[in-house]
């Protein structure tokens, strides 16, 4: 008899977890962009945060989804860690929601009559709708009939329990039992994952008579505690702001559980008064369920005040990986599940490049005043960040994105290799110096010195802010400039051959460099064009006449190199 009842409550928990993921997963596919944009105009401040937090957890009835999720927004630049913050308290709050849904409606009404209409219109929805947004909503309503029928089952297994051990199994308020179910509790959300799937059994337990109140007060202390346990795998591997993400979590439900744990005898005495007021008090599920909603509201009064400081010791707590540049900072795996949030943050990444391979074109073109091992470190490690942004772009499901998104992971991985063949040919500015050097020739110096003055002037200009309208047509007279140079110090090399001071091998080694060197300013044009179209919130990519209008094209290169 006792390994039926085990058996039927574990089966009961797997399918109220089952039934958790499809309610989540349908409603976050039936929002669509509705959470992002909640999230980037509701957190202008902590307060807000909060309220965003709790409403959109009771909307997806997930606090790690949610919070996984934030942290993501993080690692993309959408929120600051501030912001995020405030999500990561409103969520511990809006989490309660669940226990009130369970203890209200799984044992106040007729759970099969509940269960059944909404499998049915679930199954409806799911296979005869177009819209993949309906078809989330028809995949939620099955997870939702999943949930009454997970709740029915686990009631019966708790039922037999108590008919089988009688209903006083566990009342002893001991200090020992006390500290024995905030660590059943834990441990219970730490093996399912879910907060939700431990709460769900400890009412069932307090409904049924076999766990009285004190003890279910302290075994959903630690399953709020439980619950970071989530964040914290997350983000092992993770950036360091996705892991200050996740220390801020664990504080918060820390602090909040010592807290609740420390007052434990008079919460549960103020929750009894409290349900007195609003009709409960006989019901042990909804008060529990109160006393979940109670404890975390507390904790959230206590410790947004302190959210900024909060902040501030997590930052300290983690360095960021600046001396190694090949190592991504906005790309990890807690944004990948999400085309929005995995997009913001390659764009992010790209920017980031960009700027990388923008330095090291300058710190070439100085030439001699660089050490080659420097600068060839430095190349190596923007190859490898451009091969980490290309790995994780061409990883990206395409399935579940818009037209749109798919565009602009082309343009990342476009813009990415336009960097990488910058980075590849930046070696050709010293190939310049060498030569020069080998041939000591002063006006052949003369010439490449200019070239390299007014090729270091265009870079500059990429490499700044150009936002502005004004710098568009400053970065146009660079390119004018730097055209003009090109031409004349290719026709200057030509003339010193024809004046026979030097030799066809020696003026074909220069023109190959300098011709490399116009291809490396190509390239950097073209991720230029799609870098500014990012920062000014355009169209990701460019149309092709729009590309390198001012400056000669890849063919045109070739036939130079041709007649040379």
């Amino acid at each position: 008899m006792i390994w039926e009842i085990i058996i039927n409550a574990a089966g009961g928990l797997a399918l109220f977890m089952m039934a958790m993921t499809m309610m989540t997963d349908g409603l976050k596919l039936f929002a669509g962009n509705a959470l992002k944009s909640i999230l980037q105009h509701w957190t202008s401040n902590v307060y807000r945060g909060v309220l965003s937090g709790a409403l959109i957890t009771g909307f997806v009835q997930s606090s790690s989804a949610v919070t996984v999720a934030t942290i993501g927004f993080v690692n993309a630049g959408i929120l600051t860690l501030h912001q995020a913050i405030g999500v990561v308290f409103g969520a511990n709050l809006g989490t309660t929601v669940t226990g009130w849904l369970v203890s209200i409606m799984g044992f106040g009404f007729n759970i099969e009559a509940l269960a059944m209409p909404l499998l049915a219109i679930g199954v409806i929805l799911n296979y005869a709708a177009m819209a993949k947004r309906y078809q989330g909503l028809g995949h939620f309503l099955l997870g939702l009939g999943l949930f009454f029928l997970a709740l029915s089952i686990l009631k019966s297994s708790f039922s037999g329990i108590s008919d089988n051990f009688g209903n006083e199994l566990f009342r002893a308020n001991d200090i020992t039992n006390t500290w024995l179910f905030v660590f059943f509790g834990f441990i219970l959300t730490a093996f399912t994952q879910s907060s939700s799937a431990a709460i769900a059994i400890i009412l069932t337990g307090v409904s049924e008579g076999i766990i009285g109140i004190n003890l279910a007060a302290a075994a959903v202390i630690g399953a709020n505690i439980g619950t970071t346990t989530t964040t914290v795998f997350a983000t092992l591997h993770a950036t360091a702001n996705a892991r200050r993400v996740a220390v801020c979590h664990v504080a918060f439900n820390v602090i909040t559980g010592i807290i609740a744990l420390a007052m434990l005898p008079l919460f549960v005495l103020a929750v009894s008064e409290l349900g007195h007021l609003i009709g409960v008090k006989d019901q042990p599920a909804p008060l529990l369920a109160l006393f979940h909603t109670s404890f975390n509201l507390v904790g959230v009064i206590l410790l947004v005040p302190f959210s900024r400081r909060i902040g501030e010791i997590a930052e300290k707590m983690f360095v960021t990986q600046e001396e190694s540049l090949s190592h991504p900072q906005f790309l990890d795996k807690t944004v990948r599940q999400a085309p929005i949030l995995a997009i913001a943050a390659l764009w992010n990444e790209l920017d980031r490049l960009y700027n990388l391979t923008c330095e090291l074109v300058l710190m070439a073109i100085a030439g001699r005043s660089k050490s080659a091992g420097i600068v060839k470190r430095h190349a190596e490690a923007i190859i490898s960040l451009g091969k980490s942004i290309n790995e994780f772009a061409t990883g990206l499901s395409m399935e579940n994105m818009t037209r749109e998104q798919a565009e602009e992971l082309t343009s990342t991985i476009r813009t990415s290799r336009y960097l990488e063949d910058v980075t590849r040919m930046a070696h050709e500015f010293y190939s310049l110096f060498q030569s020069a050097d080998e041939i000591n020739n002063e006006e052949c110096t003369a010439l490449l010195e200019q070239y390299l003055k007014v090729t270091e002037n265009t870079v500059n200009i990429f490499f700044s802010d150009n936002s502005e309208q004004a710098q568009k047509d400053v970065k146009l007279q660079a390119l004018t400039d730097y055209q003009k140079a090109y031409q004349d110090t290719k026709e200057g090399l030509l003339q010193i051959t024809i004046k026979r001071h030097l030799s066809v091998d020696e003026i074909d080694e220069l023109l190959d460099s300098l011709s490399h060197s116009r291809r490396l300013i190509q390239q950097l044009l073209k991720a230029d064009s799609r870098i500014h179209r990012l920062r000014n919130g355009e169209a990701a990519e460019p149309k092709d006449q729009d590309i390198n209008e001012d400056i000669k094209g890849d063919e045109e290169t070739a036939s130079d190199a041709g007649e040379i």
